[in-house]
């Protein structure tokens, strides 16, 4: 902002610098389609949006992004105790 770029132009640019490290994560695991965005960060529009842009397509986005891993766990732990 010291140099005169608008909030909106430096947020912009997070959101783009983000989804680009999502997708060169998620090309070394073998990125496939359909793709998901989980965590709180999908409930980020400007990185759903710069993501998009990224993989020339929308991700997927469930209801509740942020409570994908806890869900996950809980039914790891679940099974987990149910073969104990």
């Amino acid at each position: 902002m010291s140099l005169g770029h608008p909030r909106d132009c430096i947020a912009a640019g997070l959101c783009v610098a983000i989804a680009r490290q999502i997708v060169t994560l998620a090309a070394r695991l073998g990125l496939e389609q359909p793709v998901a965005l989980v965590g709180g960060v999908a409930r980020n529009a400007g990185v759903r949006y710069a993501l998009s842009h990224q993989l020339s397509h929308e991700p997927l986005v469930p209801d509740h992004p942020q409570f994908t891993a806890a869900l996950g766990a809980a039914l790891v732990a679940q099974e987990v105790l149910s073969q104990s």
